[in-house]
């Protein structure tokens, strides 16, 4: 299970984040609650939350191996949207190297509608092995 120190991922607890499962290898599965101050003009959950949402929980699949990323690229597919309420993103590992980690994810409504799905490749800034908290 990935230990995380929400003291540090601000901006995840900001646009309300919130872990469901972390205990599998090469998986995360994270839920965000829409709330208003997440709308978009049009009323719907904005883009930029919804990135939030697939950047971590394809970060914290990444990070299963208990090693430290960083994002280094990503391609992000809008293909629905919706007016608030809770969403789900599952991140899973594609391919991993020893200095770069390739993640799929998908984004979908508390109804298993697919929202959007995407790609994230993490750079590992800890190569040589896991770290542990204190580092």
């Amino acid at each position: 299970m990935i230990h995380i120190d929400n003291s540090k991922n601000a901006f995840m607890l900001h646009c309300h984040v919130v872990p469901e499962e972390l205990s599998r290898p090469d998986y995360s599965r994270f839920r965000m609650d829409g709330r208003p101050d997440l709308l978009n003009p049009h009323g719907m959950i904005h883009g930029g939350a919804l990135y939030t949402l697939a950047d971590n929980a394809a970060g914290y699949a990444a990070h299963t191996d208990g090693r430290r990323y960083v994002t280094q690229t990503s391609s992000f597919h809008f293909l629905r949207n919706q007016g608030g309420g809770i969403v789900y993103a599952e991140g899973r590992v594609i391919h991993r190297g020893r200095t770069t980690c390739l993640t799929a994810v998908e984004i979908t409504s508390g109804d298993g509608t697919l929202l959007a799905t995407g790609e994230f490749t993490f750079f590992c800034i800890t190569p040589d092995g896991p770290v542990s908290d204190a580092d």
